[in-house]
Formats: structure tokens, C-alpha cells, sequence
């Protein structure tokens, strides 16, 4: 085997730029390094190249990306193949330029000692340019990459698969569609056609900037990733307007709204017996609604305001409407720590059977108020638990009775009662040490 690997350069005058264009191309990402993006994507790939190249006890297989390089307005995958073997008619190393905006399939092939790599271009055209070290020149449809069958290890097929598909969409070239254009909003509908469906729906085509907002899911589009998404940003053009997905019998199984890569409005989904599943109302990306089928229940779930924030509610209704359960959050404080606090109701009935507040995380602990109550809507147990902070002790302390409870007949006479108050130990700097509950002894006139 050869003892020097050799780093390949093209030296033709055509491709004599080597480093990375920063021009901004199809919407990527507003907050987005270009630069820093690529060189991490491409040094992560060559990562695994190295970690993982193929060799046997007669050839070696090494592959390097160098960068991404724009020539005549396209943007394509520069890097070298080289085949090191004693062998020098199989030995080779060549340079390949790979058109980003016609690469058509990413995918791995098993071999019997190894897995390739295989890209391959559209229609098979053949746009992968080949250059030797004499500067000769061939045109291919796909190249491979040969690895390691030990990438399994690491489940690394589907990474590297998604690595490639970065690259492609931080450089995603608009490419002519199938499109209508609504001159009036500067909107392109288009519609893709699936084996199992038909997808209908809106990008933004006009010249405005969207507004970026870090914590948001913006949607977008090209033709190679098809609709993803990006929290904070986009890769590509904005949904804006109207979604629909129809099955491949015809049937609407999707219709919601987009407002420049955010939902926005009304969301509804059938499943396959044309019934109603779902329904979910955002405002610029934000859940405000959602009422839903839960898997395998009859009944309803609804949610009121923006899920787990202050001030969101949780009804749960049966097959026949009747609300089952209510659940309703509340922030301690401006803290991290939220309450929970939850209403059970008799079957088939709207009157409450149990009234709880638990902290949201540990929703066995119980704190606050606590009341449950017999059908004909008497009480039939009051109390209260201990609530660390209502005491300014900001600590998940819970199930310790506090005050006076009371147990009742169905008939509203008092059953029993007991009194209970809570012990708090400090440590000498201040700190809570150990936080318990009493029970006071009515014959012995003592707190136990």
C-alpha cells in the first residue's frame, strides 16, 4: 500500500476559487452564519470520513470535502476521492464538483464489505464533474463515498444523510416549479402530488423581510426538503396562507393557516372516517386552542390558552360531552415553580366530586386547599394542606395536613375533625432543615 496520501487540488483555471461565497442565497436561516455553518457541517463530515474510511489489507478508500464553492451563480460540493493501493491500476485520486441544486437522492447502499455513500443527480443527469491530476475532465450521475460497515455502531447513516441535506438547503437554488402566482399577495400556490395524497398550500414570494422571532417554529419550503421547519429562522420560502392535504381517495384531512412561516388561525384534521379529530387555533405561532381525540378515547381533551403557561386550562369531556375533569395552572410568584390545580367531577354529572392543587411537576404532592364532595353536591371532606410557597419556602413540599379538617355525613352533619399544624426546622445560616406535620391529641392535650 502507498505510504503518502496525496491532497487533491484542482488547478484548472475555471475552479480556481477554494473558499466558501457568503453571498445570501434563497432566505436561509436571518440569524444564520453561513460561513460558520458550512465549515462545521463540512468538518463534522470529514470527522467521520477519517473515523470511519474503508480499508482492507489492500486499498484504502479516503474522501475529503473542502468547501463549498459558487461558480457562474451555482454552488457545488468541492472535495477529492482517492483509492491508496500498491495496486497502480487501481490506484486514483480525483476531484469532484457536485451541483447542490441538482442533487435528486442521498442514500446508503450495503455491500458485502462495506456501505457507499451514493449521491445521485436528477433525471441522472450526469452534472458531477471528475478532474485527475492532469486536469482531464469526465461527467458521472451519482458518486460514492465507501465507510466502514462500523458506522452502525454510532447509527451514523441517518446523521450523515441529514448532513448533506443541510448543506443542500443552506444553498437551496429556487429551481423552476409548477406554480400559480396570486400577483395580489406575491403568494406561489403549489401542489405536490404523493403516492398517498395531494398537498396544497402557499409560500411567500414577495420581497418583504419576515420577522424572526427565536423561540417560534417558522415553516418553510424548497423543492428538494419539501415543508420543514426552523425555530427561529427559515431555510427556505415562508408558508403563507393556505394548507390542505387531501388522502388519496380525495378526502380533506388537513386544512390550517400560515401568516409568513407561522401558523395563524385555524387548524382542523379528519382521520380517515371523514370525522373531526382535531381542532387548534394559533396566533402567530402560538397555540391558544386545541380540542382533540385523545388514542383510543371516545371523549374530548381542550386546552384554553397557551399550553403549561399561566393561566392555561385542561378540560376533559366523556363520549357524550359531560366535562370529566378541569385542570388550571398557575405560576408562583414569577418562579419556575407552577401549581397545579385540578376539579374531578361525578360521573355523568356536573357537579364536583374533588377539589386539589398539587405542584405541577410532582402532581402527587398535595398543597393548598382540599375538598371532596358526596353527589347531592354536600361536602364531604375539608382541609388544607401545607403550602411551602404561600410560606415563602420555594421547595416542592407537600401531603402535610395544616389547620382544621373536617369530615361530613351525606346529610351535612359533622362526622369528625382534627387538628394538624406544621413544624419547620432551620439550619443556623438560615436555611430550612427538615419541614413536618403535627397531629394534636385532644386526650392527652398535646401536639404529636
Amino acid at each position: 500500500m502507498k505510504k503518502t496520501i496525496l491532497i487533491f487540488f484542482i488547478s484548472h483555471s475555471l475552479f480556481s476559487q477554494t473558499s466558501i461565497s457568503l453571498d445570501k442565497v434563497n432566505s436561509t436561516k436571518k440569524t444564520v452564519d453561513l460561513e460558520q455553518e458550512v465549515k462545521e457541517t463540512i468538518d463534522w463530515i470529514n470527522s467521520k470520513f477519517v473515523q470511519y474510511q474503508y480499508e482492507n489489507s489492500d486499498v484504502r478508500q479516503l474522501q475529503d470535502i473542502h468547501s463549498v464553492m459558487k461558480i457562474e451563480n451555482e454552488f457545488y460540493l468541492f472535495g477529492s476521492r482517492t483509492q491508496d493501493t500498491d495496486n497502480p491500476l487501481a490506484y486514483f485520486s480525483k476531484g469532484f464538483l457536485i451541483p447542490l441544486n441538482k442533487i435528486n437522492n442521498i442514500d446508503f447502499a450495503e455491500k458485502k464489505l462495506n456501505y457507499w455513500l451514493e449521491i445521485r443527480m436528477q433525471k441522472n443527469e450526469k452534472a458531477i464533474m471528475m478532474v485527475g491530476n492532469d486536469d482531464s475532465k469526465d461527467y458521472i450521475d451519482r458518486i460514492e463515498f465507501m465507510l466502514d460497515k462500523s458506522i452502525d455502531n454510532e447509527n451514523l447513516k441517518p446523521k450523515l444523510k441529514r448532513a448533506f441535506e443541510y448543506l443542500i438547503e443552506l444553498y437551496a437554488n429556487k429551481s423552476e416549479k409548477k406554480v400559480s402566482i396570486d400577483t395580489s399577495n406575491r403568494n406561489e400556490e403549489i401542489t405536490i402530488r404523493y403516492t398517498n395524497g395531494l398537498e396544497i398550500f402557499n409560500v411567500y414570494s414577495g420581497n418583504n423581510e419576515p420577522e424572526f422571532i427565536e423561540d417560534k417554529d417558522f415553516y418553510w419550503y424548497t423543492e428538494f426538503s419539501k415543508i420543514k421547519s426552523t425555530k427561529g429562522g427559515s431555510g427556505g420560502q415562508l408558508l403563507d396562507g393556505n394548507y390542505k392535504f387531501y388522502d388519496e381517495n380525495g378526502n380533506l384531512k388537513i386544512n390550517e393557516n400560515y401568516s409568513m412561516g407561522l401558523k395563524n388561525g385555524e387548524s382542523k384534521k379528519w382521520n380517515s372516517d371523514g370525522e373531526l379529530t382535531e381542532i387548534i387555533r394559533y396566533e402567530k405561532g402560538e397555540s391558544i386552542y386545541r380540542k382533540y381525540h385523545p388514542d383510543g378515547d371516545e371523549g374530548w381533551v381542550e386546552h384554553i390558552g397557551q399550553m403549561l403557561k399561566d393561566g392555561w386550562i385542561k378540560n376533559s369531556y366523556n363520549k357524550y360531552g359531560t366535562l370529566t375533569v378541569k385542570q388550571e395552572i398557575s405560576i408562583v410568584n414569577n418562579s419556575k415553580i407552577k401549581k397545579f390545580k385540578t376539579t374531578i367531577y361525578h360521573k355523568n354529572s356536573t357537579k364536583a366530586k374533588e377539589k386539589f392543587t398539587t405542584f405541577m411537576i410532582l402532581r402527587t404532592l398535595y398543597i393548598g386547599d382540599y375538598k371532596t364532595f358526596y353527589e347531592n353536591g354536600q361536602i364531604e371532606v375539608f382541609g388544607k394542606f401545607f403550602d411551602s410557597c404561600e410560606n415563602g419556602i420555594n421547595k416542592y413540599v407537600g401531603n402535610i395536613r395544616d389547620g382544621e379538617w373536617k369530615w361530613y355525613l351525606e346529610n351535612g352533619e359533622l362526622d369528625a375533625e382534627a387538628k394538624y399544624k406544621v413544624g419547620i426546622e432551620y439550619w443556623a445560616k438560615g436555611d430550612v432543615k427538615s419541614i413536618y406535620g403535627m397531629v394534636f391529641d385532644n386526650d392527652e392535650n398535646i401536639w404529636m
